[in-house]
């Protein structure tokens, strides 16, 4: 759970829930290499990357007021679909 307190008004505000962190990195790296002669070289590379995310959570909130007394009470769902990103 966390706490955030405003000092000024004198107002709470918690919140608890659940966030999955679900990523995938794919990275490539590669390089070739031609000898034209003794001096001379040719060279070709390159890398690829890609990130597959899957992130949801769900997220409770309360607002406590002055006194003690719940004065808001408000959820927050967040679905991160699948994606790839080359």
């Amino acid at each position: 759970m966390t706490r955030n307190v405003d000092l000024v008004n004198n107002r709470t505000i918690l919140s608890s829930g659940t966030e999955y962190r679900n990523e995938t990195y794919y990275n490539i790296v590669f390089g070739t290499d031609y000898h034209i002669n003794e001096t001379n070289l040719l060279t070709l590379s390159g890398n690829f990357a890609m990130e597959i995310e899957d992130q949801p959570s769900s997220t409770a909130f309360a607002a406590i007021g002055a006194n003690g007394e719940t004065n808001a009470e408000w959820d927050r769902d967040e679905v991160t679909e699948p994606r790839c990103r080359p």
